[in-house]
């Protein structure tokens, strides 16, 4: 199932959130946990893209421009592997003592494609600073 329902912004903050938390767990070896309500639309299929920085430089812009998992999972894999941009150094725990996650997403397919470009903007999404 695709979302079709516009994100809340609290959805917007809790995505970038485990973006965050995502990399937080990689970089330390914890385990990822996040409890997301049952009816919650970021069980339904989306697009993501995470962006990673760290003191205002760019770290990491990875994204996804179908809806082929849950947005949840999708920002997940993505946070993962804005980790690794093959455009920049990769993120180490060295690295990622400070850092902010932002996390836009796309609800349903369109004609056209987000364009990277813009999206990895730092005025596109709700960010979390970990």
């Amino acid at each position: 199932m695709t979302v079709t329902a516009a994100l809340s912004l609290t959805d917007g903050h809790f995505l970038a959130r485990l973006a965050a938390d995502a990399v937080h767990a990689r970089l330390t070896g914890k385990r990822l946990s996040a409890r997301i309500p049952p009816d919650s639309p970021l069980h339904d299929d989306g697009a993501t893209f995470v962006t990673l920085e760290r003191n205002g430089a760019l770290r990491g812009c990875v994204g996804s421009l179908e809806p082929v998992r849950p947005l949840h999972r999708d920002v997940v894999q993505n946070a993962m592997r804005a980790m690794n941009d093959p455009r920049l150094p990769p993120v180490t725990p060295w690295t990622g003592r400070r850092w902010t996650s932002r996390s836009p997403c796309w609800t349903a397919p369109s004609r056209s494609p987000p364009n990277p470009a813009t999206t990895c903007s730092p005025r596109c999404a709700p960010e979390w600073t970990a």
